[in-house]
């Protein structure tokens, strides 16, 4: 029975607002009945952790989490009925895509257990906190400093967490493999939309997952050419960790930890933009392509002003799930504005563009309020010119102007000054940079047929090309976030491309299908690499069996505000669900918690704000006898020590709040 009720509760959760979803898109959205589910499932899990994000701050999380998706579904049954009677509340199941949906969603799950990369360090700290019902979310290494960070797949892996007392890592990997299935099948379902052919319905749903850039293509050139292209080019972060030059990297594996079974080859890997093969595994997983595409199904089949409700969910989840593609969509319905009004020589916003400009600014005020990077950043600027300090944060964001670059997360700042970096950000880009004409072409006939939402974020696209003369600044790294643009040519590329191709002559279609596979092959490669993963399991890089067991006793049984000691903090986070108090950032450890790592004297900790302290026999050999003698203090009371038969290693959870 523990096992089976929180399953059942899990699956009752998510049918309540999955089914609302669907009802509320199927009454308000004029949608083909292959489309409403998917968009249903993709409104329904917007407005949910939407909610709960809000109620979650006044009510004690699992009710909020029953709130929130019983509100879902209360509306959805509520204009399905309003609609059409209780004739509304009938779904049209089509079994092949729900069969597909739930192979997908494991399959990924499964490769996704296997592996533990992309910042779970910081993920899982964040998820387990979060999963004890903490909102406003607080940055996991110091309770002081908000997290102002994209956390709406974190938010629904909390309650993955929480209702089916999951634990974190499984927690997460779930939350992440149930991403994909929706961004592929919306991204074929609006390819079908436009192209009406099967072929490119599927090639559709398989560029969401398979297309990336093409560094790999550096492989064909001569050793010379590739040496001497890449002489001014400074590798960084895990790209300087797998090789001294770009040219003796490519052949090398990636050298990270919780890559699996198989190591990632470093020349299919991408420093601009990857594949949902390998992006899925990222923070936001594949639910900004998922929203985008639920969008594109919607914005021009509405039924009513009603339609506005499902429009600004989904339109303000994007402020939990991204930064500067708000501000630049918001630039492009300006824009478009403008032109629509010089086109039509009257000074009237036509109706539906209106109910836009309604949709922008109800969202806008939602997306300030929510929490989110964006909302963070907006605080930042507002607390000053308001005459108040600016709030604590736990990275400081800013932008400013610098001369054309493009910037890679291995490459580096590529210079568009110099021809020989311009030949390196054009491969590492790839061949999808062609498609940046069609997506102008469509955006300008997507204007003049009033089809806003497509207009607006075809604009976006075009006008992030801008972001080559700006970078980051502040604390946070200089990245490749700013681009937006081959994010936008991934969605367009299938369905415009085919379009412009199948009426021309037979050596342009089988230019463009050769060029599909060259776009293609890295993701496919990156997903080839992956599979084996299934056989394969870890939990953390920083997680072993002792601290699993300490896990399921126990997180969120501290008292609550608790902060925990931990050499390794982020352990400790995502084991208890407590905080730390350790650093201001992921990376920088405050100097006093530094100094208590090197000499952890019991009375100190406590003094410090550590109420107890976990760590493992490693940790403990490491220190000296006097620092032994300092901590193991009377007042020093061991809670539980995990030990394996027959081994010498342990872990150890010590109560220090009698040392104060």
């Amino acid at each position: 029975m523990e096992t089976i009720l929180p399953s059942i509760l899990l699956v009752t959760w998510a049918l309540l607002w999955i089914l609302g979803g669907w009802w509320l898109s199927r009454s308000l959205f004029s949608l083909a009945p292959n489309e409403e589910g998917m968009v249903g499932l993709v409104v329904g899990l917007t407005a949910e952790v939407g909610l709960v994000n809000f109620i979650g701050r006044v009510l004690p999380f699992d009710l909020a989490i029953w709130i929130g998706a019983g509100i879902v579904f209360a509306a959805g049954a509520f204009f399905a009925l309003r609609k059409a009677g209780l004739r509304g509340l009938k779904i049209r199941v089509v079994p092949w895509q729900w069969i597909s949906f739930l192979v997908i969603t494991y399959v990924f799950f499964l490769i996704s257990r296997g592996l533990a990369l992309y910042d779970d360090f910081a993920h899982l700290p964040t998820l387990s906190i979060m999963a004890t019902g903490e909102n406003p979310v607080l940055f996991a290494l110091n309770s002081a400093i908000p997290l102002d960070y994209h956390y709406f797949v974190l938010m629904f892996g909390a309650q993955i967490m929480r209702l089916g007392h999951s634990l974190p890592w499984t927690a997460w990997d779930i939350a992440k493999s149930f991403t994909v299935a929706p961004a592929v099948f919306l991204g074929a379902l609006w390819t079908y939309r436009v192209t009406r052919s099967r072929i490119a319905q599927w090639l559709g749903g398989a560029g969401v997952l398979f297309i990336s850039g093409t560094r790999w293509l550096l492989l064909l050139l001569p050793d010379s050419i590739v040496s001497k292209l890449s002489q001014n080019v400074t590798l960084i972060g895990a790209g300087a960790a797998s090789g001294s030059t770009l040219l003796a990297s490519l052949p090398n594996p990636w050298p990270v930890d919780g890559q699996g079974s198989f190591p990632f080859p470093y020349a299919f890997l991408n420093g601009i933009f990857t594949s949902g093969s390998e992006g899925y595994l990222n923070v936001t997983a594949l639910m900004l392509p998922a929203v985008l595409f639920a969008l594109l199904l919607t914005a021009s089949r509405w039924r009513s002003a009603w339609s506005a409700l499902p429009t600004i969910l989904l339109v303000s989840s994007l402020g939990l799930l991204t930064e500067i593609e708000i501000p630049l969509m918001g630039l492009a319905v300006l824009l478009i504005t403008l032109i629509t009004l010089l086109r039509s020589r009257k000074w009237k916003i036509p109706r539906q563009l209106g109910l836009w400009w309604l949709v922008w600014f109800v969202s806008g005020l939602i997306i300030a309020v929510q929490g989110g990077a964006l909302s963070g950043s907006l605080n930042a600027v507002l607390y000053p010119l308001l005459g108040k300090p600016a709030p604590l944060t736990f990275q400081v964001t800013g932008l400013q102007l610098a001369s054309p670059s493009i910037v890679s997360h291995h490459l580096g700042v590529l210079s568009l000054l110099d021809p020989a970096q311009i030949v390196i950000a054009l491969i590492e880009i790839g061949p999808i940079l062609l498609v940046l004409p069609l997506v102008l072409i469509w955006g300008l006939k997507a204007v003049r047929s009033e089809r806003w939402f497509e207009a607006t974020l075809l604009l976006a696209g075009i006008l992030s090309l801008a972001m080559v003369f700006v970078h980051f600044s502040g604390s946070l790294r200089n990245t490749s976030r700013l681009y937006f643009f081959p994010r936008v040519c991934v969605m367009l590329a299938v369905p415009a491309v085919w379009i412009w191709a199948s009426h021309r002559a037979r050596f342009i279609r089988s230019a463009a299908s050769i060029l599909a596979g060259v776009v293609m092959f890295g993701g496919l490669v990156m997903l080839g690499v992956q599979f084996p993963n299934i056989k394969y399991h870890q939990f953390a890089s920083f997680i072993n069996s002792y601290d699993v067991k300490m896990e399921m006793k126990y997180w969120n049984k501290l008292d609550p505000g608790a902060a925990v000691f931990d050499p390794n903090p982020y352990r400790s986070a995502t084991l208890f669900g407590r905080h730390t108090q350790a650093g201001t950032t992921w990376y920088d450890f405050l100097p006093a918690y530094e100094n208590l790592v090197n000499a952890p004297d019991a009375k100190k900790l406590s003094q410090a704000g550590f109420s107890y302290a976990y760590f493992d026999q490693r940790y403990w050999n490491q220190l000296a006898e006097n620092q032994k003698t300092a901590f193991l203090q009377p007042c020093v009371t061991e809670v539980e020590r995990i030990t394996k038969p027959g081994h010498d290693d342990w872990s150890a959870l010590f109560d220090l709040r009698a040392c104060r």
